[in-house]
C-alpha cells in the first residue's frame, strides 16, 4: 500500500500543479483581455499608386520624356505635311492627299500607342524587383492599385517608400531606348 499511497499523493500534486498553471493562465488572459480584443493592424493588403510611382520615379520620368519627344516629332511631321497640303492647290477633281494624311495619322497613332504600352511594360519590368522587395518588407500578401479602390480601410500605402527605393535602385532609361524600339513596331 505504501506504493499506492505515494502514487496517489504524486497524482494529487500533479493535478494541483496543473490546476495552478491553468489558473495562472486564466488570470493572464483576464489581464490581457483588453489587449487581445483590440483590432490588429493587418497589412496583408497593401495599396500602391501606380501612376504616381511611374510619374515620380527617374525611370518613369525618362520614359515619359523619351515618349513625348517621339510623339512631338511625329506630330511636327504630320503638321508640316498638312500645311503643305493646305498651301498647295488640289490637283484635278478629287484630292486624295488629305485622306492619305488621315490614314497616316491613324497609323502613327497606332504605332505611338504600341510604343506607349511597350514603354510602360519596360518601366514595370525595371521596377518589379523593387516592388516585390517592398511588398515583402511591408508584409503584403496582395497589392491593389490605390486608384481602383474607394476606401483603403486599414491597408498600408506602400507608394512613398516604393518611390524612394526605386529612386535609389533603378536608373533612368538610357537615352534613345524608346527610339530603338520604333523599328520593331508594325
Amino acid at each position: 500500500m505504501p506504493g499506492r499511497a505515494r502514487a496517489t499523493k504524486d497524482m494529487t500534486i500533479a493535478v494541483g500543479v496543473a490546476a495552478g498553471v491553468i489558473a495562472i493562465g486564466f488570470m493572464v488572459l483576464l489581464v490581457a483581455d483588453p489587449w487581445l480584443r483590440r483590432p490588429r493592424d493587418n497589412y496583408a493588403t497593401c495599396v500602391l499608386d501606380r501612376a504616381l510611382v511611374f510619374d515620380r520615379s527617374a525611370v518613369g520620368q525618362s520614359a515619359i520624356l523619351q515618349f513625348s519627344q517621339i510623339k512631338q516629332r511625329y506630330q511636327d511631321a504630320l503638321t508640316s505635311e498638312k500645311r503643305l497640303i493646305d498651301s498647295s492647290p488640289a490637283h484635278g477633281g478629287t484630292d486624295t492627299r488629305m485622306s492619305t494624311l488621315l490614314q497616316r495619322v491613324q497609323l502613327e497613332n497606332a504605332r505611338l500607342e504600341k510604343l506607349r504600352v511597350q514603354a510602360h511594360a519596360l518601366v514595370i519590368e525595371a521596377v518589379a524587383p523593387i516592388i516585390r522587395k517592398q511588398s515583402a518588407i511591408s508584409r503584403c500578401s496582395i497589392i491593389v492599385d490605390r486608384l481602383a479602390i474607394v476606401d483603403m480601410g486599414r491597408a498600408r500605402d506602400i507608394t512613398p517608400p516604393l518611390i524612394k527605393a526605386i529612386g535609389e535602385n533603378v536608373p533612368q532609361l538610357p537615352s534613345g531606348t524608346l527610339e530603338k524600339m520604333l523599328p520593331n513596331l508594325p
